[in-house]
């Protein structure tokens, strides 16, 4: 079962929305969701990740969410988060095997108001309610003996 773990959060209702559909529709997950955490200290301020599951199965996934109807450019915003939280990963050597993160997180893009069809770029994936479900069931992790520790560093 998946617990959610509240912070502050300017999404609302993408937030809601992705927490509730994780609670009612993925019962086989364990592990926790966090809204509004980890906020990431970067130079130019903090950087707070919109979403992050942690799960045994899955790994470490990070939710952007978009509020509303507008996408702008939901790439650079995956990439963005995901780089930001790998920074922060790779200074614990538990998570690491020589160079590889082994704790490397998928990013998912969660617009339940959006239209997305045809707007989604290979290997970033993009998802509404209607989506949402088959985006992480093609997620799997190879480490979950890692999940503690990993939980440990956010």
């Amino acid at each position: 079962m998946i617990s959610v773990i509240w912070g502050t959060t300017r999404k609302p209702v993408s937030s809601q929305q992705l927490a509730e559909y994780i609670q009612n529709n993925k019962p086989d997950l364990d592990g926790e969701l966090y809204i509004g955490y980890p906020i990431i200290a970067a130079p130019e301020g903090a950087y707070p990740i919109d979403a992050l599951l942690i799960s045994r199965e899955k790994g470490l996934v990070i939710f952007s969410l978009v509020e509303g109807t507008r996408l702008d450019d939901y790439v650079a915003a995956q990439d963005e988060s995901a780089k930001r939280l790998e920074t922060k990963l790779r200074g614990y050597r538990e998570l690491m095997q020589g160079r590889k993160l082994l704790a490397a997180p998928e990013v998912i893009t969660f617009a339940p108001a959006a239209q997305i069809a045809e707007r989604e770029v290979p290997g970033y994936p993009l998802c509404n309610m209607e989506s949402i479900g088959a985006a992480i069931d093609q997620i799997s992790w190879d480490h979950p003996e890692l999940l503690e520790s990993a939980l440990s560093v956010i």
